[in-house]
């Protein structure tokens, strides 16, 4: 059977969610004002660690996954119907009412492989490195659609109201990073770094263009037809995945062929890119010190697996099904109606398709810290970050409060702006003992706990061997 050019969209999005496996946005709030953690450095790659080297614990140094969703919780869309009846129901209004013109659901996950770093130059120089397997997928849902969806297209009958679906689609990536960073003390109170970062892509989908639109017929008439107009540009590198075109006179695809074979996606190394993270600390006095760091500036560059479609400028008016009938019809007539119906759109939705490589960019971090030492043991900071995605920047805000409780024992404890939320109390823990550390860390510890309950389900933690850990008589212990 003939595969129709939506169904062809809608299977590239629903693969790249379930073929991640590992995905999306390191939160990583709490983990930048965490000094006694090596991996702080990757929010600000001029913060130098406290011991003179460290070793990450192979391929548990650090694990970071990240769920977020801007527009409603698990308990918005399921919950009990009531008292007598103990049974779970779905429930779209309360999704609806919930969501914003546009809806962002993101996982991340990131696990490093391996890294160590060291000190030199009288512990002036700081130079490290990791190997670290990075995922994430985002997919944007605009409150238009999921209404459509829901509702019909009732509450679109205005001859100036339309279902805007702009911005619809999905950015997946899947790549390996490789990471080699030095930090340089300059002066007592000035302190830079950066990160230089070699990326081998295994899998990606991204939505360059999605702008779609749905008009319904407004005339006196009022005959509801809907008017259909869309610029869509996809770009994909999925290993396995083959789309199989006929031989007629319209681009419309005769099968989706998926055919995935390990060894060969995690060999691919011929999707190449680079990046890199720059920061600067500045110490103005021993009481205030303000950090500023740009992270994963760069991208790259897909040449395997490469299938691109574009839809430019496409138009055509719908004028529906007759519901009632079409239900009581056999089954024979209605596959022919939907056959017929899906010739006649393909028509219209012509989508090219091209296997020309292609770039894509990271999405880039912006971290602005400025903190404050109350004493040798307690320390307050605040934290401005920007996420550029889909040509738009996401900003939160953090406040943290650290307290060293011992030489061994480090606490943190914040309170995130994120994801159009106030609901984040994040932690974060750090235990010495002797050259071994634990560490854990979550911009939303309720979330982490009972994740059904919030928008934001963040986790980071890892171990490490850290060796030359100097700490000053007067910073001892006091419980």
């Amino acid at each position: 059977m003939k595969k129709r050019h939506s169904s062809v969209i809608f299977l590239i999005v629903l693969f790249s969610i379930f073929y991640t496996g590992k995905s999306y946005a390191q939160h990583d709030r709490t983990i930048d004002l965490m000094e006694s953690i090596p991996q702080s450095n990757y929010t600000n790659p001029s913060q130098m660690p406290m011991g003179k080297w460290y070793f990450g614990f192979p391929a548990l140094s650090s694990f970071n996954f990240a769920y977020s969703n801007t527009a409603f919780k698990y308990l918005d869309a399921v919950h009990h119907r009531g008292l007598i009846d103990d049974s779970l129901m779905l429930d779209p209004q309360r999704v609806l009412n919930q969501m914003h013109k546009r809806n962002y659901i993101g996982v991340d996950l990131s696990e490093e492989i391996l890294s160590f770093g060291f000190k030199a130059a009288k512990r002036k120089l700081f130079f490290n490195f990791s190997v670290t397997e990075k995922a994430s997928a985002r997919f944007c849902l605009p409150r238009d659609m999921f209404h459509l969806l829901w509702k019909g297209n009732g509450d679109f009958v205005d001859e100036n109201k339309k279902a805007d679906f702009k911005w619809f689609g999905l950015n997946e990536v899947h790549y390996h990073e490789i990471s080699l960073g030095i930090a340089k003390t300059l002066s007592p109170k000035f302190t830079v770094g950066g990160h230089v970062k070699l990326l081998v892509g295994l899998s990606n989908v991204r939505f360059k263009k999605s702008d779609i639109s749905l008009y319904t017929d407004g005339s006196e008439d009022l005959t509801y037809d809907l008017t259909g107009n869309s610029n869509v540009e996809v770009y994909t590198s999925v290993p396995g995945m083959t789309i199989y075109k006929n031989d007629t006179g319209y681009n419309k695809f005769d099968s989706l062929k998926f055919d995935f074979d390990p060894k060969t996606y995690f060999k691919n190394f011929n999707n190449k890119g680079i990046a890199v993270d720059l920061g600067a600390t500045f110490k103005l006095n021993d009481k205030f010190s303000f950090s500023a760091s740009v992270l994963d500036l760069g991208g790259i560059k897909w040449k395997t697996n490469v299938q691109n479609f574009k839809d430019p400028n496409a138009s055509v008016t719908f004028d529906g099904v007759d519901i009632v009938s079409f239900l009581y019809q056999p089954d024979s007539v209605r596959n022919q109606l939907i056959q017929d119906m899906t010739d006649s759109l393909t028509k219209h939705f012509d989508l090219v398709e091209s296997k020309e490589s292609y770039w894509s960019p990271l999405s880039t971090k912006i971290f602005v810290t400025g903190t404050y030492t109350i004493n040798e043991k307690n320390k307050i900071g605040l934290l401005v970050r920007e996420d550029f995605f889909n040509r738009t920047a996401h900003q939160s805000f953090t406040a943290t409060y650290n307290r060293k409780f011992a030489s061994w024992l480090y606490l943190t404890v914040s309170a995130s702006y994120f994801n159009r939320t106030f609901t984040n109390v994040g932690a974060g823990l750090a235990i010495l003992g002797g050259p071994f550390e634990f560490y854990a860390a979550s911009d939303n510890v309720m979330g982490a706990i009972w994740p059904e309950n919030f928008r934001n389900v963040p986790i980071h933690f890892g171990m490490n061997f850290i060796f030359g850990y100097k700490t000053p008589k007067e910073n001892k212990a006091i419980l």
